[in-house]
């Protein structure tokens, strides 16, 4: 090898200097203590998870006796966010910005003959000025570690290298596809006489394709370009078939080597076109999930190649080509490895706080940075100047709009073979002027499925919406449409994420802060139990199972709603892995893949045949009625001849023909079950090919309930919305209060008080916050009847849109395995809750509840109360919107009111 490197990766010595006091002749004196490179300190010292301030490094290294023309590079692949070095007490120089590699030559104070010192100090600045003015943490690229806790110092790999007085600084890459040729360029660090440099070109079989050699000639100002043309047209490269080629250069003197540098890359096009993204020409379907770079131990540095091979093959196990990396830079290993095993890679840069002249510069000089070290990835397909306006005040600056344009056509200057989005966005913000018309949204399914569906629809029929309306932006109506983000939540298994001494991991302890600590992971066993869900769920690991099914339910939902509309043309699912307090990814921290992964490939899939009911469960005997669909994604790929559907013992087959991209209604399906006790079975479509091969495309629970017979009981409703329904499911009514065994309401009043202090059963359907007095501090007026707060869920934690909230029933309520709730409630999901009930009384006061996130503000959706010799049920379910035609609310309804008749508190056994 022409360059020799001493790796100083390993155990370093460190010093943690919070207030930045100490000096390079001070903290000789100091006490160091261990640290392993490359890594950021805050994980790997108790005390200092979230710590800003200085870190100071310590590393002792020998290097071979100095060889004749041989000169010694410090290379420091990145060290967040300002470094300062030193060898052997000198001084060497210093560095502003946390993403990238950076370099300095050792020679006037390396000793060839003896140990050196080398001291490195690395500062994570936080936002005061004063302690940080030339880079306060608002001005510079933070990335979300104003999400997560700050983390820094030496996060990627350290070395000096041993290289030819005269060497290649840079190479870049550029792969022409459509004329079949390599073109690199070369930039010298000095220049000499008498020099040549041969490019060799290699395949992906390591086979020599291509060796040409050029004279001094061609280089000018210690730089050069040549084209290399292949003999033969290029393997392109994809995530189908992710071929790459090998480029090496050699510098020479009179035939002696020099130097000798080697890149991968791949020949690939990316471009938009009529509504579609195409790669190498063809349309590309992006199938995604955001990844933001976190790793158990290591936060920000990947624990090995290895590690992300093995994560970028559960990511392709579920279906996934593409990676959205999200607003960081990643470590050149990441890179390498998705170029390798073929996954298309969309990378956002780093956000940050404050728009000043000195962020702008910082802004430039990290693109200019990323796409000189990273250019030669044929992965990296997308470039994110700004994610959804942080860092910018697009809504109401027109500046910032007006450099956001600049920056949108400076970059695609910069580096013209990749699509540049302007501003990923969400509500409230917008596009300025992109490649795509990407969107974020969250809705919390099955609660607000509707809003799903209507706001896909908009984006999918008319996206200007998501354009500035300020008159500035600019779009052709041809820009693909992705829908960038979107999720939802589940929770890891949490024993998977203990040490061997089954301690927590540190950061258990962060997220309290965010969101009123609903995201605080610490104390989810005890709360588990506080809370008696182990009454409702069985065990905390049965809890888990059940919300991570649910998330699987959501984003089936979610991904077919998406697939529906021929005019979308991707997504990114949030995310890949969960980060920390997090809990939405495909995996955990650890890489362990949710219960749900084998069955996501299958939604992912090229083909998928989607079914619509015209209801979520059925009685016994009923036609089950569905609309089936194909959403197809590979317009050359294999023919489906047809679609074969299987439902206990009942089965069809639909024939197709003439299937092209896109989705397709396909035909109709009419199935009859009988059953004599609830029953959940299983709808299976299978797509059958051309080929004779069959493949279970999709599958679909269908619930049926035995017929509705209501209970003998007499109801007084005065409410007419409320009185119309009960009348549907054949409940008698009575004429007056004295008459019924149970009277339903709206409001509380003070004769329903006394109604119940004197032995009366009533239901208190809540649906608004008036339907119980309360004083302005939230209290009711009326003693202790009903115990309880309404509150609406718009604009609360409890709407659960982002941090997903889980409704579930009571084993008396519930008929079916699941004590999640699920889309055969959708109808009467509350858009209120109930506060004031305790943890004594989930045992027997509550049939239904709610919590967000980490088991976190555990409300109530139904609880029960007895009141000197009565009873009241307060439910915030929307009875006035419930489908009578749909047994499973029916049930509910029944359970309810035989709770109450047989005049006693509500018990966990099934009536």
């Amino acid at each position: 090898m022409t360059r020799k490197v001493y790796n100083l990766d390993g155990v370093w010595d460190f010093i943690y200097d919070e207030r930045n006091q100490l000096t390079i002749d001070t903290v000789h004196q100091q006490t160091w203590r261990a640290i392993h490179v490359p890594a950021p300190w805050q994980p790997q010292i108790k005390g200092l998870e979230e710590s800003t301030g200085s870190g100071w490094y310590r590393k002792h290294f020998t290097v071979d006796n100095h060889q004749q023309e041989k000169t010694y590079i410090l290379h420091v692949g990145a060290a967040y966010h300002y470094a300062e070095v030193w060898l052997n007490g000198h001084y060497i120089g210093d560095h502003d910005g946390g993403w990238l590699p950076f370099e300095f030559t050792l020679d006037e104070f390396l000793k060839q003959d003896g140990d050196n010192e080398l001291i490195i100090r690395v500062v994570v600045p936080d936002s005061n000025r004063e302690r940080y003015p030339n880079f306060p943490s608002t001005e510079i690229l933070h990335g979300k570690q104003s999400w997560y806790g700050s983390w820094g110092g030496l996060w990627q790999s350290v070395s000096v290298e041993q290289r030819s007085t005269t060497h290649i600084q840079d190479l870049q890459l550029h792969m022409n596809t459509d004329k079949a040729f390599i073109s690199p360029t070369i930039t010298l660090n000095q220049w000499r006489e008498r020099l040549t440099w041969q490019v060799d070109i290699f395949d992906s079989d390591r086979n020599k394709l291509k060796t040409e050699v050029f004279d001094d000639s061609s280089i000018v100002d210690c730089t050069a370009n040549k084209n290399i043309f292949l003999e033969e047209a290029p393997q392109l490269w994809s995530p189908d078939a992710p071929s790459l080629y090998t480029v090496r250069v050699q510098l020479l003197q009179d035939g002696h080597i020099l130097d000798e540098i080697k890149k991968k890359s791949g020949f690939r096009t990316i471009e938009t076109q009529a509504g579609q993204i195409l790669l190498n020409g063809k349309p590309f379907y992006m199938i995604g999930a955001l990844d933001q770079g976190y790793y158990p131990d290591t936060l920000a540095t990947p624990p090995s190649e290895d590690f992300l091979r093995d994560q970028f093959k559960k990511a392709k196990d579920m279906g996934l080509n593409t990676i959205r990396y999200h607003i960081k830079v990643a470590d050149p290993r990441y890179y390498d490895i998705a170029d390798e095993m073929g996954l298309l890679l969309w990378v956002d840069l780093p956000n940050w706080t404050t728009l000043t002249d000195a962020t702008k510069e910082r802004i430039k000089t990290t693109l200019t940075g990323m796409v000189q070290r990273d250019g030669h990835h044929p992965s990296i397909a997308i470039w994110t100047i700004v994610n959804e306006d942080w860092g910018t005040d697009l809504v109401h600056n027109a500046e910032h709009r007006q450099w956001l344009r600049e920056m949108y056509h400076w970059m695609k200057k910069l580096d013209p073979s990749r699509l540049v989005v302007d501003n990923s966005p969400c509500e409230p913000n917008f596009h300025i002027e992109s490649d795509i018309a990407d969107y974020h949204y969250y809705r919390n399914i099955p609660d607000h499925a509707q809003g799903w569906d209507d706001l896909t629809k908009t984006i999918a029929t008319d996206y200007s919406y998501i354009y500035s309306p300020n008159g500035d932006a600019h779009y052709t109506g041809q820009e693909p449409i992705i829908v960038s983000e979107f999720g939802n939540w589940g929770l890891p298994n949490i024993d998977t994420l203990m040490d061997e001494d089954g301690h927590e991991p540190w950061w258990f302890e962060t997220g309290h802060d965010w969101g009123e600590g609903i995201v605080y992971p610490h104390g989810i066993k005890r709360r588990f139990k506080q809370w008696h869900l182990d009454e409702v769920f069985g065990s905390l690991e049965d809890l888990t199972e059940a919300m991570q099914w649910q998330q699987f339910h959501a984003l089936k939902y979610q991904i077919e709603a998406l697939r529906s509309h021929s005019t979308i043309q991707g997504y990114v699912i949030t995310e890949l892995t969960d980060v920390h307090w997090e809990n939405n990814g495909l995996m955990d921290m650890c890489r362990n893949p949710r219960i749900f992964a084998h069955e996501l490939a299958r939604i992912n899939a090229n083909y998928l045949i989607m079914a619509s009911f015209n209801r979520a469960a059925y009685t016994s005997g009923e036609v089950i009625e569905g609309q089936l669909k194909l959403s197809c994604l590979d317009p050359g790929g294999r023919t489906i001849k047809g679609v074969e559907w299987v439902l206990g013992d009942e089965r069809g087959y639909i024939e197709i023909s003439n299937i092209y991209a896109g989705c397709h209604d396909i035909g109709r399906i009419e199935i009859q079950q009988t059953v004599e006790t609830v029953t959940v079975q299983t709808l299976r479509l299978y797509s059958h090919f051309a080929t004779g091969e069959k493949i279970l495309s999709n599958e679909y629970e269908v619930q049926i309930y035995p017929e509705f017979k209501p209970h003998n009981l007499s109801l007084f409703i005065e409410n007419n919305s409320l009185k119309r329904v009960f009348e549907k499911l054949c409940y008698p009514l009575a004429s007056s209060q004295d008459e019924a065994d149970i009277v339903i309401i709206t409001k509380m009043t003070e004769s329903i008080n006394d109604l119940i202090a004197s032995g009366g059963s009533v239901l208190l359907v809540a649906t608004d916050t008036d339907a119980l007095p309360q004083y302005e501090s939230g209290y009711v007026i009326y003693q202790d009847v009903p115990f309880a707060r309404i509150i609406e869920r718009q604009s609360t934690i409890w709407n659960g849109d982002w941090v997903s909230t889980f409704s579930w029933l009571k084993s008396s309520f519930q008929q079916v395995a699941s004590p999640i709730m699920n889309k055969q409630f959708a109808d009467i999901t509350p858009d209120y809750v109930l506060t004031g009930y305790t943890q004594a009384d989930m045992v027997e006061g509550v049939g239904a509840g709610m919590f967000v996130g980490w088991i976190h503000r555990p409300v109530t959706l139904l609880g029960f109360r007895k009141y000197h010799q009565g009873h009241i049920a307060v439910t915030t379910f929307n009875l006035q919107s419930l489908d009578v035609d749909n047994p499973a609310q029916s049930y509910l309804v029944e359970e309810t009111l035989k709770s109450l008749a047989k005049n006693k508190a509500f018990t966990t056994e099934s009536t």
